[in-house]
């Protein structure tokens, strides 16, 4: 029979061994005796069986780090079959030269670190990364490790000349973002397989036409250097994702068409770009971000891209023209966020593919006649627009809207039209602050409906001219007094400062109702819904009759009042009400 005590009595002598071992391997390795301490160590850590890991925390204690790697170390990592090791914090590599088993070494944040020696006997290293060793400026140690593949040196701050790394034939990955490297003379001869290269933060790389003649290169990021364009950039046919974020001197894109396979492109915080020309056909360009580009004023430079599916434009503040936009037949998602200056859409007027359209923190957007007719879309998100005082204009301009989210447009006063929206099934409203009137929904197909945060609302008489109303959501709107839900069959009210339910207009079909109320106090309305299955009051922190339940004929599953609840089992004692309902089988839920 198994032992019902914390820890067999067995495993706490082996623990106790082990420590008392590992504590006898520390004194040895520290006595400096020409060896005979590092035997009987390394004789005691097999005995014990203690880890690599315990015996790597010993090694900068060694009196001789070096022995203590040949003699304790190596063999342990052996035993054990390690061939990947990270070090942290350490200032010397000594010893590490007897680890030629190793496959994966990470040296992290040693910054401390200056010599790596030791690195160039460990000749079988397939990855190398050395992030944060910012001490580290010579690179010849790592010319004779032939079989890498991953080489990093991000954050390896001193490190300006990368002509040893030439050698390094066979690397795929090589990241040398925020060092002091100026250029890649010689990459394209010596690194044939490499695939993903990263420059980040070179702020001295200038000269992209160093980058030539990386066939198999598919990665290039050269964000934060200092490079003005990609002109004479050549032989790069592979590359599909380019990175040029913050590259405050970029002022153009010309060189760009020597990657004509492009799929990705990235500009962000290019201050002094003022226009995407030169980008010229590229027809596997299916994602382009334009982030943070101030001066940004002209599109047309996208017009030739047929196969561009995404468009982010974010922060772009003297974009006020979305000129050349209608020629993107395959744009599937347009995001447009604090563009100030965009006041007319109707570049986008009549795109036959777009599905998302995104307008976050368009301040001067009052409305969106200028939409056009957009056959294809079927979800529209309106965020932070705050001159928006209108919604979209007559009938039959969005034919397939099936999701409507307008949120925090404080000059919203009304729904117009939306109600028109002949396949509608979902619309979420919140945080409009004048938000008064929501007629305009009188009709509409929508299966799912959100109102929330509108201080100013009070009628909601159109929600019961919804035939298709399934599920409705009710939150914090103070005004409101009745809730028609007649057809619904899930409600969610939280909030709403009612006392009891008598205004919530509910029917047959409601299957679920979850209330969040600190006021509520009476919820015996819910026994006269003969449908009601699920009832969760979890957050009524004031209501302390809940035997309403009781009565609640088809009831299957129910979450009582937490707080109540914890106050009555915590002591020990039981709620009647609660055990009656377990009585029956009722699955109570947290």
């Amino acid at each position: 029979m198994p032992s019902t005590s914390p820890m067999n009595p067995t495993d706490t002598g082996e623990a106790q061994d082990a420590r008392a071992a590992e504590a006898r391997v520390r004194e040895l390795v520290a006595v400096p005796d020409g060896g005979e301490a590092l035997g009987r160590a390394a004789e005691l850590a097999a005995a014990a069986r203690l880890s690599h890991r315990d015996l790597l925390d010993l090694w900068p204690t060694a009196a001789d780090p070096d022995a203590y790697c040949a003699t304790v170390l190596a063999p342990a990592l052996v035993r054990e079959g390690v061939s990947r090791l990270s070090l942290y914090g350490v200032t010397s590599l000594r010893g590490l030269r007897h680890l030629t088993m190793l496959r994966e070494l990470t040296v992290f944040r040693c910054k401390e670190l200056t010599d790596i020696t030791e690195l160039a006997a460990l000749t079988g290293l397939v990855e190398l990364d050395l992030d944060g060793c910012a001490g580290i400026h010579d690179l010849t140690p790592l010319s004779g490790l032939t079989s890498l593949t991953s080489l990093t040196l991000h954050r390896c701050r001193a490190v300006e000349d990368t002509r040893p790394l030439l050698t390094l034939r066979r690397l795929q990955h090589l990241d040398l973002s925020m060092t002091r490297v100026r250029g890649a003379a010689g990459f394209g001869a010596a690194f044939p397989d490499l695939r993903t290269l990263s420059l980040q933060g070179c702020r001295s790389f200038k000269d992209a036409h160093h980058l030539s003649g990386l066939a198999g290169l598919t990665d290039l990021n050269i964000g934060w250097t200092g490079i003005r364009d990609l002109d004479g950039l050549s032989g790069v046919d592979a590359v599909t994702s380019l990175d040029l974020t913050s590259c405050k001197r970029l002022t153009s894109l010309k060189g760009i068409d020597a990657l004509p396979r492009l799929t990705e492109l990235r500009l962000e915080k290019c201050t002094r770009l003022t226009s995407v020309d030169g980008l010229g056909t590229h027809p596997d360009l299916d994602t382009v971000r334009v982030l943070e580009c101030p001066e940004l004023r002209d599109l047309r430079g996208l017009t030739p891209l047929s196969g561009l599916r995404y468009l982010n434009l974010d922060t772009c503040e003297q974009l006020a023209s979305l000129a050349g936009l209608e020629a993107l037949a395959s744009l599937a998602i347009l995001h447009i966020e604090a563009c100030p200056r965009v006041t007319d859409l109707s570049p986008l007027d009549g795109l036959p593919d777009l599905r998302l359209l995104y307008l976050t923190e368009l301040e001067g957007l009052r409305d969106l006649t200028s939409l056009g007719t957009l056959p294809a879309l079927e979800n529209l998100s309106l965020w932070k627009c705050r001159t928006l005082h209108g919604l979209h204009g007559p009938d039959g301009r969005l034919p397939r809207l099936e999701e409507l989210r307008v949120q925090d447009c404080p000059s919203l006063a009304a729904l117009d039209h939306v109600g028109e929206l002949p396949v509608l099934k979902k619309a979420e409203v919140s945080d409009c602050a004048v938000l008064a009137d929501v007629s305009g929904l009188a009709g509409s197909p929508v299966r799912e409906l959100e109102l929330a945060d509108l201080p100013v609302l009070t009628d909601l008489a159109a929600v019961a001219e919804l035939p298709r109303l399934r599920t409705l959501r009710i939150y914090r709107c103070p005004g409101v007094r009745t809730v028609p839900a007649e057809g619904c069959e899930r409600v969610l009210l939280l909030d709403v400062p009612w006392r009891d339910l008598s205004g919530l207009r509910a029917g047959p079909e409601l299957r679920a109702i979850e209330l969040f109320s600190d006021e509520l106090e009476d919820i015996s309305a819910l026994t006269q819904l003969p449908n009601l299955a699920d009832v969760d009051i979890d957050f009524c922190r004031t209501l302390k009759d809940w035997t309403p339940l009781l009565d609640i004929p088809s009831l299957e599953r129910f979450k009582p009042p937490r707080y109540q609840v914890y106050d009555i089992e915590s002591t020990g004692d039981t709620d009647p009400t609660l055990e009656a309902l377990a009585a029956r089988g009722i699955t109570r839920y947290e």
